[in-house]
């Protein structure tokens, strides 16, 4: 259930990533920054998988302005919160603190809800520009990251080096 989640929240920044480095791709084009050799480079792949012309793409830019310095906020303090509870899991010397431990992740599972609201506030934005087929690409390659996950899962440790 947890690699769900979290599937789902790297799904939805890789999103919002998308859109910045749709903008970086089209900007290093012209030579807004600098040789643009790696900008974007992301962004230009999801792009031509989607087929996104250039209206959505401008769309989709116009998206990602308005909730950039949101999302890079909760990013910052979910990163925050996750070194914090990292610091409480390090610290409890041959006993644990499951108060402080259960706390820490609080502050983390807090940043996350904030993060998965947004997330449906993007998607709610964006899913009406993208076509039915888009959006059919879009959820098979989510549905195939979650079978990888699940085949990871299920062979997690099965690899001969593993083994002894």
């Amino acid at each position: 259930m947890k690699a769900k989640k979290y599937l789902a929240i790297g799904l939805a920044v890789l999103l919002m990533a998308g859109g910045v480095f749709v903008y970086e791709s089209q900007a290093a084009k012209t030579g807004a920054l600098g040789s643009g050799r790696f900008h974007g480079l992301i962004a230009q792949r999801i792009a031509e998988k989607l087929g996104l012309n250039e209206d959505q793409i401008a769309q989709i830019k116009k998206v990602r302005n308005e909730e950039k310095a949101y999302v890079l906020g909760r990013l910052s303090d979910l990163h925050k919160a996750r070194v914090e509870m990292r610091g409480v899991i390090q610290q409890s010397s041959g006993k644990v603190d499951e108060k402080a431990v259960r706390a820490a992740h609080a502050k983390v599972a807090a940043v996350e809800s904030d993060l998965a609201v947004e997330r449906a506030k993007v998607y709610a934005k964006i899913s009406p520009i993208l076509t039915p087929e888009q959006l059919d690409k879009v959820k098979e390659f989510q549905n195939r990251k979650d079978e990888n996950v699940d085949w990871f899962l299920k062979n997690i440790g099965s690899h001969p080096a593993l083994n002894d």
